[in-house]
């Protein structure tokens, strides 16, 4: 799915109109139509305000999956890596269970979304615990 049609998807399903959203959200109705008609992608600010004017809160499911979208929209990459790449930028390890499922998803990745992943996260942070995954992976195979 494109995130132009989960932007439609969720508005219609909150039976909000686009200028519904484009005044909650604090933007022109035309900019949420051709988002929705894949014939542009947002920039961050218009992100947040589109988020806003739909009533999503950061950290709950649908934002996790626009914001996938949203990356893999900007950058071309498939949506599983741009969703583990930002796991890897947000995730914060509370207990060894969190941890322990988090590098089971990222096992089973291939060299080619293990690289994808790296190229997508550009912060020298989340890139330092790429490196270090990788060579627990290393040790592993």
């Amino acid at each position: 799915m494109t995130l132009g049609k989960k932007l439609r998807e969720i508005r219609l399903r909150k039976k909000m109109s686009l200028q519904d959203v484009a005044t909650l959200g604090g933007f022109m109705r035309p900019v949420l139509w051709k988002i929705e008609q894949g014939k542009s992608a947002p920039r961050p600010e218009t992100m947040k305000q589109i988020l806003r004017g739909l009533g999503i809160l950061p950290d709950s499911r649908e934002w996790e999956e626009l914001h996938a979208l949203w990356g893999a929209a900007r950058t071309g990459n498939s949506v599983k890596v741009e969703t583990l790449a930002e796991n890897m930028a947000v995730v914060q390890v509370k207990n060894g269970r969190e941890a322990k499922a988090f590098l089971a998803k990222l096992t089973a990745l291939s060299d080619d979304d293990f690289d994808a992943i790296r190229k997508a996260v550009a912060r020298p942070a989340v890139l330092s615990a790429i490196h270090v995954l990788h060579a627990v992976f290393e040790r592993k195979g």
